[in-house]
Parts: structure tokens; C-alpha cells; sequence
């Protein structure tokens, strides 16, 4: 892919990056999407950006995608730069329609196969094969941030009228000389569906105005001013409102919905994504419940937390007849970096206990079910291979559930596994179980798993990622522990992802309160930055969230970073972002 995207066609200059980087990116992910199976690889992509990119486009480091200056451009090898740009690439597919992208992918090789150029010139041929004007989506390359979309709906039943009321804001817009500017309104595509209250299907749908149209049972509203208003008209009934279907855009919404009707989307919708993000909304509605719980020195239980909702839905899904691999993804609970979102200041230790809390729930009154599960996909084989590794990844989101209740046989089982496996899905997932909890299988796994791979540089990064990224109180002693261990080396960029990257993303390990994780990853920065710069900045990235920490953290936290800016020779690289995060705390 990245020969005809970044070498056959590739940039005039470095302020160019994303032409092939999030062009490539995109090309990638439709293939993959292509050959395995389309939702699942849409609801992964999306995961990874809203893990990895909006964080950073929340944070000191946000940049537009086509960034207008910098120190060292190896700190422009980012998540905005690749994803979001992936993201922009696939809004004007969108936009303009496969077949007319198609055409103007086609126009683009046709014109500047083996030259170098911008932007703009991609830009160019896109609006030659499809006719349409692409001005105002250009903002996308020149504001940063994750924009905000919310969405409100009137519906009038006498009229069987439907209005959506939408609206944008939160990006950001710099000058050539970094000087602030008003932000303009972005040209935004939000794919919609109407669904019967009742059956779930998709109803056919009449605009007041022409719009663009997308496949069957669905439009494509084209938010490009601050505000709008959108009517649907003909509808029998209230309609229950698809929004963001296929994640059209990369905003953050908010479309107020009550938890009722986030079940029956969770349940009904026919669109694979919209499906898993309400049941992710849902989710986080009693993880909210359970966070407010432990904040007041209570139990989720002791305020009357009803999970019924929820737990029924969650039933309904692992008993469903929809593809494996989906399942065990939408099993998944909000990750502990989506719930810190609107966090200020972030609170990671009762953010983690919530979300345990749950899953022990979820593992209490589904634990029969989720056996027998296990039981019957264990050790299966399929004709279908993307069947049977959906099927795998199921059975193991089963099999870490069960984890959950604490019981012996449970950690037998997993040792079990570990034991028999012939698959590294199998062996890893059971290896990441028992390296999580309190089981007295732990160290026999953390044994055997290095025993069987220690001669296997690759796979041993996992061995060193797994325990790094363990949530317990014990982590940062373990980590020391691997840093001098034989196997580890400062200087293979592999290893330092896989210890010190994976127990930075271990949230609230790195975040202890004492201070001593931002210690640990400052003096490996210190480390780092005399023998491969680009790493050490990487690492230091680990501190973007500075800003929004507590004060006793927070002090701890620029108390590293003042002990990196001082360091004698230090490299453009680490200096650039390390110095924005401080200055962004001032």
C-alpha cells in the first residue's frame, strides 16, 4: 500500500505528512476490512483512534493533521498526523461516494504517479472526479481538536415530522506564525438512520432538503455550519434516532438518550458499530454510577445501583447469534481511557475500581452462561478460519470474565489452558489472566511463558508488555525488576515499547499517587534521550496528561519534567514536548 501512496506518489515537503501517511493508513484498513470482517475492523479502528489520537488532540501536542511548523519533525510521526488523517481520507469517501473516490484515486496516480507534491493537489483531484467542492473540508488539514457534535431531536406527531437539531464546536485554528485564530465551521458528514420502535428495522427516510444520500435505510447529513437543523418527513411513529453510523466522523457526540432506548440499540441496530457504541454508552452510564459510588466512600450496592438494564443486555448479546468476533469485542467494557475523558481532575484509582466492579457483576450473575460458552468453543475447530479466531476471541473474553469471581477451579482452568495450548491466542490470553490476578498459578505462568519463549525476541516482548501492564500494586517493584533483567535491552526500541510503553499505558500504575511510576519513566526518558532520542520523545508523551491531574500528582509529575528540561545535551526531540507540557500547566 505505501508504495503507491507514499513512494510511487509522495510529498513535496514533510509539512505535507499526511498526504501519504493518512492516505495509506486508510487503504490499509479497507483491505483489511475487505478480507476479514467489516464492522468488527471499523469498531478496531475506531477503538485505536479514540484510545490513542483524541487523547492527543485533547492535550498539549494537539496539532491539525497538516501541521504549520516544528523543532523536530520525528515528533510529527503521530496518531493525528496517520489515524485522524485516515479518518479525513475516509469523510471524503463518504462525502463524494465510493465510486466517484474511486475515480478520483485513479485521476490522482493518473496525474502525479512518480512526483512529489501536496495536499492540495490530492485535494484537486478528488473535486476533478467527482464534481464536488471541497473548500471548506480543507479545514480539516488546518484545525485541530476533536470537534463536539450534539444532536437534539423535535419530533411532532401530528405532522409525523422529525427534526434534528445539530450542532458543532471545539477545534482549534493557528496561524502561519502560531498566532490563535477563530475557528471555522468544519464540513462534517454524519450518517443517520431511522429505526421502528418496536421491530429495530430501518425506515425508509424523506428529507425536506436533498442532502446526500448513503446505502439503503440510510442518510448522510452534512453538518457545515455551527448550527443546523435537519427534517425527516412521513414517519408514522417516533422513530428511534441511529446517529454517527460507522463512525462517519471523528467528533466526540453527544445525543442524549435515555438507557432504555441504548439497550434496544444495543439490540437492534443494523449497523455493527452504532450496535457496540451504544452498548459502550450504556455501559459507561453504570460505570458513571459506580465511579460516583466509590468517590463518596460508598458501594455501588449501598446507593441502590440497579444494573438490570445492562446485565439483561449483556445477556441478550452473548447469547445472540451474531459473529463471534463481534461479540467478544462488544463484551468489552469502556476502557479506563475513554471513561477519564471528561474527567478533571482524573480520578484513575476509583476509575479502575469501577470498572472491575462490573465485570465482577457481569461475571457473578452470568457465570453459568459464560461457561458453558467456554466449554463449547474451547479447543473447536472450524472450516471457516475468521470464524474459528472470532470464536477464539469469544471463548477467552469468557474465560477473563470468569476470572473475575476469584474461584480456584477458575484459575485451574486457565492454567489448563496454558499448559495445552497450541495457539499464541490462547497461550497469551491465558498468560495475560494469570499475570493480572492474585491466583497461585501466577508465577508458574510468568515461569512457563518465558521458558517456552525466551529464545523468541519478539514474542518475549510480550512476556515483559503482560506483566508491565498489569494493574497491581506490585507492578512498578516487577518492572524494576524486568529493567534489569538479562533479556531486556536499553537499546532494541522493541523492548523499551513493551516494558516501559506498555506500563505507561497501565494507567493507574504509572499514575500512582505517590509519584514514583513518573520517577521510573523519567529517568528512563533521561536514559533514553543520550541513545535514541525519537523513543525517549515517544516515552514522554506519557506525560500529556499533566494538566488535568490532581495537584498532589501534578506536582510530582512536573517535578520529571523540570528534571528532563535540565538535563545537559538534551535533544530537540524530547525538548519540544516536554517543554509544551509544562508550559501548558503554567
Amino acid at each position: 500500500f505505501h508504495n503507491w501512496t507514499g513512494n510511487r506518489v509522495t510529498c513535496r515537503d514533510w509539512f505535507q505528512l499526511t498526504l501519504k501517511e493518512g492516505l495509506t493508513v486508510y487503504r490499509d484498513q479497507r483491505f483489511t476490512a475487505d478480507m476479514t470482517d467489516a464492522g468488527v475492523k471499523r469498531i478496531k479502528d475506531v477503538l485505536h483512534l479514540r484510545e490513542a489520537q483524541f487523547p492527543e488532540d485533547a492535550g498539549p501536542m494537539a496539532h491539525p493533521i497538516q501541521p504549520k511548523s516544528y523543532l523536530e519533525m520525528n515528533n510529527f510521526y503521530t496518531m493525528t498526523v496517520y489515524e485522524k488523517g485516515a479518518e479525513v481520507i475516509r469523510m471524503i469517501a463518504t462525502i463524494i461516494g465510493l465510486e466517484l473516490f474511486r475515480r478520483g484515486i485513479d485521476r490522482y496516480f493518473e496525474l502525479f504517479d512518480g512526483q512529489a507534491v501536496t495536499t492540495g493537489d490530492f485535494m484537486r483531484a478528488m473535486e476533478a472526479a467527482s464534481g464536488f467542492q471541497l473548500d471548506q473540508f480543507r479545514r480539516w488539514y488546518d484545525q485541530s481538536g476533536t470537534p463536539e457534535v450534539i444532536i437534539g431531536e423535535e419530533f411532532d406527531s401530528e405532522s409525523g415530522t422529525l427534526h434534528l437539531h445539530v450542532s458543532q464546536s471545539g477545534t482549534k485554528q493557528v496561524g502561519v506564525d502560531d498566532t490563535p485564530v477563530d475557528a471555522q465551521p468544519l464540513m462534517i458528514p454524519l450518517k443517520i438512520g431511522l429505526l421502528h420502535p418496536e421491530t429495530g428495522e430501518d425506515l425508509p427516510m424523506q428529507r425536506t432538503d436533498r442532502g446526500l444520500r448513503g446505502p439503503a435505510g440510510e442518510d448522510v447529513l452534512l453538518l457545515s455550519a455551527f448550527e443546523q437543523t435537519f427534517t425527516f418527513e412521513g414517519l408514522t411513529t417516533r422513530p428511534i434516532v441511529s446517529s454517527l453510523r460507522a463512525f462517519s466522523a471523528p467528533v466526540h457526540l453527544k445525543h442524549p438518550r435515555t438507557r432504555e432506548t441504548l439497550a434496544f440499540i444495543f439490540r437492534n441496530d443494523a449497523d455493527p458499530y452504532n450496535r457496540y457504541e451504544a452498548g459502550q454508552s450504556l455501559a459507561a452510564e453504570f460505570l458513571d454510577g459506580a465511579l460516583e459510588a466509590f468517590q463518596a466512600d460508598q458501594t455501588p450496592e449501598r446507593i441502590g445501583l440497579n444494573i438490570d438494564v445492562f446485565s439483561d443486555a449483556f445477556y441478550a448479546l452473548i447469547t445472540s447469534d451474531s459473529a463471534p468476533a463481534y461479540i467478544a469485542l462488544a463484551m468489552d467494557l469502556p476502557s479506563e481511557v475513554r471513561l477519564l475523558d471528561n474527567q478533571n481532575p482524573l480520578d484513575f484509582d476509583n476509575t479502575h475500581r469501577a470498572r472491575q466492579w462490573l465485570r465482577g457483576e457481569l461475571a457473578r450473575r452470568h457465570g453459568n452462561t459464560l461457561r458453558e460458552i467456554y466449554d463449547r468453543l474451547h479447543g473447536r475447530h472450524f472450516e471457516n478460519p475468521m470464524l474459528e479466531i472470532g470464536a477464539r476471541k469469544f471463548k477467552n473474553r469468557c474465560l477473563a470474565l470468569l476470572a473475575e469471581t476469584g474461584d480456584a477451579s477458575v484459575s485451574d482452568l486457565v492454567l489448563a489452558q496454558l499448559q495445552s495450548a497450541d495457539n499464541m491466542t490462547d497461550e497469551l490470553s491465558a498468560f495475560m489472566i494469570l499475570a493480572e490476578h492474585d491466583s497461585p498459578h501466577r508465577q508458574t505462568a510468568v515461569d512457563l511463558f518465558y521458558e517456552r519463549w525466551q529464545y523468541n525476541s519478539l514474542v518475549l516482548d510480550n512476556w515483559f508488555a503482560v506483566q508491565a501492564g498489569a494493574a497491581r500494586s506490585d507492578t512498578l517493584n516487577a518492572v524494576r525488576e524486568l529493567r534489569m533483567h538479562p533479556a531486556f535491552k536499553i537499546k532494541n526500541p522493541n523492548k523499551v515499547r513493551s516494558l516501559f510503553g506498555a506500563f505507561t499505558r497501565n494507567l493507574v500504575c504509572f499514575h500512582q499517587a505517590d509519584g514514583a511510576g513518573y520517577a521510573f519513566i523519567g529517568a528512563a526518558i533521561r536514559e533514553l534521550d543520550a541513545i535514541n532520542p525519537s523513543i525517549a520523545a515517544r516515552l514522554a508523551n506519557a506525560f500529556l496528561r499533566t494538566t488535568k491531574l490532581d495537584s498532589k500528582r501534578k506536582t510530582h509529575a512536573l517535578r520529571e519534567l523540570d528534571a528532563i528540561l535540565s538535563r545537559e545535551g538534551l535533544s530537540n526531540d524530547v525538548f519540544e514536548i516536554v517543554d509544551r507540557i509544562r508550559t501548558s500547566t503554567e
